[in-house]
């Protein structure tokens, strides 16, 4: 039986189905089995109490989740430095989503646009692996001997892979999903790919990580209009970055950074969600430590404090109960030669992009 209700501001943005205390601004979660939730009215709680619908009804089986590519897994956090993991399913409960902004994201479009000779990557909002992406051009002595390295991909960008605006994903709806276990994204805002499950998990498209595999301060977030000019011996967030060039200046390796090109959009951020673990790859004698997940967002239409606080409340309240069940469900998987150190080994010369 449903009532209409007038909300109140202490009930108007609450999430009820599992964690009705948790605060997630414009959506709340459908009660597994229950009735649907309609705009205005209240609806039963499993647990008690009763919940005011504020936007996007959520639970299991969500359509985001069943969009989702089969083979999934949560990166959790390590144990001794191994790899642990627990299979997504499409049962698992959505408490909140976060979708793109259509207006920030054509204004990120537009931002790729400028800088597109430099980053590279048309039709995404990546930024391609590369000397002139990375370093500049102001490194000494390395400019004078990889002069033609900094600047062959830009010439390749500007004359061979002009830039092309990304399509407006099939996902934007859900770009960010959150469930009672963890949340899911994309590693990179472009296409999917479809590349399979067999793949390692910092090679596919789509990245999950557990609410113990990931820590919540840690989540770089870069404003793009309140982003500083420069930065004198301080690395610059989430550089290198798609949507804005930075020019390095140093002596063996960058000190000073200045800012060249950014997006001025008010609203527009780019933020990124990393696992605890990570992934050591290697390619003949040398290795690169990677983000074993990672989940980057750009043109959310919610703030970066929104997506902070929400992500801190749901943490809080879901982590505990999320590793137990996760312990007690789901072993975890054999050992291979990559989880028998700290860090997962893997060779090969597969692309990270």
């Amino acid at each position: 039986k449903k009532y209409p209700v007038e909300p109140t501001p202490d009930k108007a943005l609450v999430m009820a189905s599992v964690a009705p205390e948790v605060v997630v601004e414009g959506t709340v979660a459908a009660p597994l089995g229950g009735d649907a939730l309609v705009e205005g009215t209240v609806v039963s709680d499993p647990l008690g109490g009763d919940s005011v619908v504020a936007g996007t009804v959520v639970g299991a089986d969500h359509p985001a989740l069943l969009s989702l590519p089969s083979g999934i897994r949560y990166i959790r956090a390590p144990q001794l430095g191994h790899l642990r993991t627990s299979p997504l399913t499409s049962t698992d409960a959505v408490v909140d989503v976060f979708a793109l902004d259509r207006s920030l994201f054509d204004a990120a479009n537009a931002a790729k646009r400028r800088v597109h000779v430099c980053n590279g990557n048309p039709g995404t909002l990546t930024v391609e692996e590369s000397l002139c992406a990375n370093c500049g051009l102001c490194i000494l002595p390395w400019t004078a001997f990889l002069f033609l390295g900094y600047c062959a991909p830009q010439v390749r960008n500007a004359c061979c892979a002009p830039h092309k605006d990304m399509h407006w994903p099939p996902w934007a709806e859900h770009a960010l999903i959150v469930t009672d276990k963890g949340v899911v994204g994309r590693r990179r805002t472009r296409p999917d790919r479809d590349r399979g499950s067999k793949l390692e998990h910092y090679q596919r498209d789509v990245n999950a990580i557990a609410w113990d595999g990931f820590d919540v301060d840690k989540i770089e977030v870069r404003r793009y209009s309140e982003d500083k000019g420069c930065y004198i011996c301080d690395d610059p967030p989430l550089h290198p970055d798609p949507l804005s060039y930075l020019l390095g200046f140093g002596i063996l390796f960058p000190c000073f950074w200045k800012v060249l090109c950014k997006p001025t959009t008010p609203g527009l951020y780019h933020a990124k969600i990393v696992s605890a673990h990570q992934t050591e790859v290697s390619h003949g004698d040398s290795s690169v430590d990677l983000n074993t997940a990672e989940i980057s967002l750009i043109a959310l239409a919610r703030t970066p404090e929104d997506l902070l606080e929400s992500l801190r409340a749901a943490k809080a309240k879901y982590e505990a109960p999320a590793a137990a069940a996760m312990d007690r469900s789901h072993a975890p998987p054999p050992a291979t030669s990559g989880d028998s150190g700290p860090k997962m080994a893997v060779r090969g010369g597969c692309s990270v992009m």
